[in-house]
């Protein structure tokens, strides 16, 4: 569901309180106008091309649901990329402060190392707090709680002689590569220079 967090202006004192007729009395004025724009305007929203690429995830897709509403009004939509603009930068560092998004980021940096096979829990819990010291963060996580993320990423690991890993076959390297991207990963914004998966899947492909 496409949503935007508007911030209003308290309300006048008194606050203004609609009655159930003033309330039907707009609805009549105004959805048979609603349903005229649309049928005269189906064929143009249907055609839009609207984007925003620089927004991510669902700020991406609210945006564009807004902004194709109103093919023939190009302020309009410009007034709908400042309005989301704050809600994108925050939904981004929403995503990148969650160990989600720690744990694939230290999947793809894991994952673009020369000749790797495979990944064991411990390695990447290791990557993980690598990550978290570089970024002076004081948090450090456990193998036990990285493998029950993988595990609720759908990523599975099986026990051998060393420990839980799971092997680097190509669906789980793309795997890795499209998680990244959902939850905007900021190393995938760059990429790995000569990786298919970080060419196929960088945020605004």
């Amino acid at each position: 569901m496409s949503c935007a967090t508007i911030f209003l202006e308290s309300p006048p004192n008194p606050v203004l309180v609609l009655t159930d007729d003033a309330l039907s009395g707009l609805a009549a004025k105004f959805q048979p106008q609603l349903l005229a724009y649309r049928l005269n305007n189906f064929k143009l929203v249907r055609n839009s091309t609207f984007d925003v690429v620089e927004f991510a995830g669902a700020t991406r897709e609210t945006a564009r649901a807004f902004g194709m509403c109103v093919p023939d009004a190009p302020e309009l939509q410009a007034g709908v990329v400042r309005l989301l603009r704050g809600q994108d930068v925050a939904a981004r560092g929403a995503r990148w402060a969650g160990l989600d998004s720690l744990v694939v980021e230290g999947l793809l940096f894991l994952c673009h190392e020369t000749d790797r096979e495979n990944v064991y829990v411990g390695e990447l819990c290791d990557a993980v707090n690598g990550i978290l010291v570089g970024r002076n963060e004081r948090l450090r996580v456990k193998a036990r709680k990285v493998g029950a993320i993988l595990r609720s990423l759908n990523v599975v690991a099986e026990r051998d002689a060393k420990g839980y890993a799971f092997p680097l076959l190509n669906e789980v390297r793309l795997r890795i590569h499209e998680l990244g991207r959902a939850l905007e990963v900021p190393s995938l914004r760059q990429g790995v220079a000569g990786c298919e998966y970080c060419a196929g899947v960088r945020p605004g492909n």
